[in-house]
């Protein structure tokens, strides 16, 4: 039953574990070193001692070869004798917990083992009831495989750790299986033709064991320690001082979170300080904020009401005109009128729009974003980088014969200032820009990519924009004409950043799409939403002659 609310008792399983060799003898409690080395062949291991050396090698790896396949007649080639033993079949968990269950060990006291034991101790995963029922419990680590292994043998058999890669590969076709162990079978037994014995170390001996394992276990990159040691190396890198090398990491740590912090909701990086506004600025900046945010829509709806019963004979276009010229001090007497009665219904957010913003903003030459990394042109002449360029798209609505139609379309700018308006207990940060003329200075060309003239400067009168709603774009000089820029789309990395996991799923906007007057439509994608209001300017507004003189 769903969402039935009552409480039940979550198990977990331990598949198996990975670690490397050493550490693998340590959990398991069997001993890698020595005759014995190989967990999975046991007993059987061949692990003849070379006198001088000092140390065991393995090989033998004629055994894994069919009956019958020629080189277990070769003598001069091997060890000088014929290979006639089998493959050693590996124990089964029951098997292996015989040998175990009796041995005792008291930590923090010395323990005699017999000479050349296998196990030195109990692993305590065998209090786990269906440990000794599992035919894999400790993987051997690919990843240290291939470093010990494949590595070293660029340039002298590439063939063998092509197969090593089609063992680990993300998808396995179980038909091949077969056919991949009698390869690197093979090509163990032509290494043992022309290596030194002391070649032979366990690591090169455990890629005979890999193919069973992704016959019983899956794909290898589901149970490997790349993605670990990967991780290790960044938090390695962390360290500055090796002294105290664990509290310099908790230290690098935290400063690389907190360099994400904002990143999506917003925060200025560059060249912070405060500035004043002139009057009319203040009132555009105040003016954009409350066009878009959802708290004063119920108050911009009533405005127009207002005004469509005051001025009847007006046409939309006139309407509109006077509401952007007369909303931010109708919005302010309205919440005062609605704040001095008690009770009241005004919301926090409401009230302080009300008040208006502080008459100084913070200003920035850097600010990051919604996961761009925004620049002002004045920083961008400072940089290698280009992180000036904005789009966004917006609704507009064209004038033909005396009916109004919405349409999508985009514009594209260049960033030349980055306030945040303080609203008391709130900040809202816009970014002012230079747009290009979209009628004139925007088009698309026989190939598809979209040019920009930036000479052809519009929209002077709504120079700003929300921050919050701006993309990233990039402009590269046509090599056709140097007038005409180049767009190209740029990109953002937000997944993991503060717990996005679905970049689709953080786009999504209001059902309610704002609006623009008075500019021509553009064709953009279909698919693509809008989220912006463009309404105070008078630049490029189209109607017919007639609706123009009523």
């Amino acid at each position: 039953m769903r969402f039935a609310k009552e409480d039940f008792t979550l198990r977990a399983m331990l598949l198996c574990t990975i670690n490397d060799f050493p550490a693998y003898g340590n959990l398991s409690g069997y001993s890698v070193k020595g005759k014995k080395a190989c967990p999975i062949c046991d007993d059987a291991t061949v692990a003849p001692r070379l006198t001088y050396s000092r140390k065991n090698v393995y090989t033998g790896h004629r055994r894994f070869l069919s009956r019958y396949h020629p080189y277990r007649r070769m003598k001069k080639a091997f060890n000088g004798e014929n290979e006639s033993g089998m493959a050693p079949i590996p124990l089964e968990g029951d098997e292996v917990y015989e040998q175990v269950k009796d041995i005792s060990v008291v930590f923090g006291k010395p323990n005699k083992f017999e000479k050349n034991a296998k196990y030195k101790k109990k692993s305590i995963f065998w209090n786990l009831p269906y440990w000794k029922h599992m035919s894999v419990r400790h993987c051997i680590d690919i990843m240290h495989v291939e470093k010990n292994v494949a590595e070293s043998l660029i340039g002298t058999r590439l063939t063998f750790r092509e197969r090593l890669k089609m063992a680990t590969s993300k998808v396995i076709d179980p038909d091949t299986l077969d056919k991949l162990q009698a390869d690197i079978v093979e090509t163990l037994c032509q290494f043992e033709m022309y290596f030194p014995p002391s070649f032979f170390d366990i690591s090169v001996h455990l890629v005979v064991h890999l193919v069973r394992e992704a016959k019983l276990l899956g794909p290898v990159h589901l149970r490997d320690m790349y993605a670990f040691e990967r991780y290790m190396g960044v938090l390695k890198g962390y360290t500055t001082n090796r002294y105290r090398p664990d509290a310099s990491i908790v230290e690098g740590y935290i400063a690389a979170e907190s360099r994400h912090e904002g990143r999506l909701e917003g925060k200025g990086t560059i060249g912070a300080k405060w500035v004043s506004l002139k009057s009319q600025e203040l009132n555009d900046a105040h003016f954009l904020v409350l066009q878009h945010l959802t708290e004063a829509h119920p108050y911009i709806e009533e405005h127009m009401r207002i005004l469509k019963l005051k001025y009847p004979k007006k046409n939309y276009k006139w309407l509109v005109e006077e509401h952007n010229r007369s909303f931010v001090k109708w919005f302010r007497v309205k919440v005062l009128d609605e704040l001095s009665c008690t009770p009241n219904e005004v919301g926090e957010t409401v009230k302080w729009l009300a008040y208006g913003p502080n008459t100084e903003v913070k200003s920035y030459e850097g600010y990051d974003i919604n996961g761009y990394c925004f620049y002002t042109k004045r920083q961008d002449n400072k940089s290698t980088m280009q992180n000036s360029g904005v789009t966004l798209v917006a609704s507009s609505t064209e004038f033909s014969s005396g009916t109004p139609t919405c349409n999508q379309m985009s514009y594209y700018g260049i960033i030349e200032d980055i306030w945040e308006l303080q609203y008391t207990t709130f900040m809202i940060p816009l970014f002012k820009c230079k747009w290009a003329e979209n009628k004139k200075g925007v088009r698309v060309d026989e190939y598809g990519f979209t040019l920009v003239d930036f000479s052809t400067q519009g929209y002077k009168n709504e120079p700003l924009i929300m921050a919050s709603q701006a993309k990233q774009v990039f402009y590269i000089s046509d090599p056709a004409n140097d007038k005409w820029c180049v767009v190209l789309q740029g990109k953002r990395r937000i997944l993991g950043v503060d717990n996005v996991v679905d970049e689709e799923e953080y786009d999504e906007f209001d059902d309610i799409p704002p609006f623009s007057e008075g500019l021509p439509s553009m064709p953009v994608e279909d698919n693509l939403e809008t989220n912006y209001v463009r309404v105070d300017h008078n630049e490029g507004i189209w109607e017919d002659r007639d609706q123009a003189g009523n």
